[in-house]
């Protein structure tokens, strides 16, 4: 008789997990449904409103380009070379990120991300030729002269090693 009683109580109690409409919701249950509803509703309107709050602009700033207005002269303005020697300084451009990858034949090729474009060794952006792309920057190269541009602070990544 007890196995029958216990077997019928594991029966209902199954039934009520698979088809809560069957058995009914005791007052309790509703209420507590009813309050975690509001909780999530409230979560998600905090959730928003601190979303709302955040300011963007210093993230997204590290990764537009850099407008620079570059001054030059008209031909038949010419000074002597000797006025503005070392006066002005070449900067070279923006490097927004480095990217790695293997190819079909599991080769890895290294692109840098540089004013806006995907640039392998030997592309050219602004005058500036890609000499060599490593983890830790790019080396550029203009007019004989060579820059290392250091990759940016990485604040998210898949990559697990990170």
């Amino acid at each position: 008789m007890a196995a029958f009683i216990f077997l019928g109580y594991n029966g209902f109690v199954l039934a009520s997990l698979f088809s809560p409409s069957l058995v009914g919701r005791s007052k309790e249950t509703r209420l507590a449904s009813q309050k975690w509803l509001r909780l999530e509703n409230k979560i998600s309107l905090i959730m928003k409103e601190a979303v709302d709050k955040i300011d963007l602009k210093p993230i997204v700033s590290r990764f537009t380009p850099d407008l620079r207005v570059v001054k030059k002269q008209s031909p038949q303005l010419r000074a002597e070379p000797s006025e503005f020697e070392g006066k002005f300084e070449i900067k070279p451009p923006v490097l927004t990120g480095i990217m790695k990858i293997l190819d079909a034949q599991g080769n890895q090729r290294s692109f840098a991300l540089i004013e806006g474009k995907r640039l392998m060794e030997k592309d050219s952006v602004r005058g500036f030729t890609v000499q060599k792309i490593t983890n830790k920057g790019v080396v550029l190269k203009r007019s004989g002269k060579t820059w290392f541009v250091p990759a940016p602070t990485v604040f998210f990544s898949l990559d697990k090693r990170m």
